[in-house]
């Protein structure tokens, strides 16, 4: 993944052929023993240029980043 801006990325996506603009993209998973919602991060998809897609997450910054960091977002993996 590539940082576009402060809650833009850029990030490959397989397979891309199923992806919509609309979409919402789960990072991490969830678990029914959970309190809360800490252990994944949702991203919509804003744009689609082939295999790539812009996603945009609720939050920025350095929570953002942590987030991304904790689950593995942030690697430069496809998704």
């Amino acid at each position: 993944m590539e940082r576009i801006d402060a809650n833009h990325w850029r990030a490959r996506l397989a397979p891309a052929g199923q992806a919509r603009v609309g979409d919402r993209l789960r990072f991490g998973q969830t678990s029914e023993s959970m309190a809360c919602l800490l252990s994944f991060l949702d991203a919509d998809i804003t744009a689609l240029h082939g295999d790539e897609a812009t996603l945009c997450f609720a939050f920025a910054g350095a929570a953002l980043d942590d987030a991304l960091e904790r689950l593995g977002g942030a690697s430069g993996s496809d998704l």
